[in-house]
């Protein structure tokens, strides 16, 4: 039987590990990512009907492997899914904005943006 609980705590471990052992990219070292941080992003998939451990991945893909807010790629995409300025503005915020918040301020647009998708 699936238990939420099981997959927040692997997640978790599994970050907290990555963390541990001094992983970073691009300049960028592993976010600390907590508990109530994942209870958050597993209450936004929950809400669209979206597997949590696809969401995670997501974020691990686009913020190469570091789950960091502020991660930025070279073309100015920022954060845990890499939106692009002009994504960020249509959402009511900047990139820039986005760099300085942390994973559960930054799941808010991440939420909004699945909203607007879905």
């Amino acid at each position: 039987m699936y238990n939420p609980q099981d997959s927040i705590n692997k997640t978790y471990s599994y970050i907290q590990d990555l963390r541990a052992k001094g992983k970073t990219y691009g300049g960028y070292p592993v976010y600390n990512v907590t508990k109530d941080d994942l209870q958050s992003l597993m209450a936004i998939t929950s809400k669209y009907g979206i597997p949590f451990e696809w969401m995670v991945n997501l974020i691990k893909f686009e913020s190469g492997g570091t789950f960091n807010p502020a991660i930025q790629n070279s073309i100015g995409a920022t954060g845990l899914i890499q939106f692009l300025s002009s994504t960020a503005k249509g959402l009511g915020t900047t990139t820039d904005a986005l760099k300085k918040m942390t994973f559960k301020q930054q799941l808010v647009y991440v939420d909004k943006y699945l909203y607007s998708m879905l």
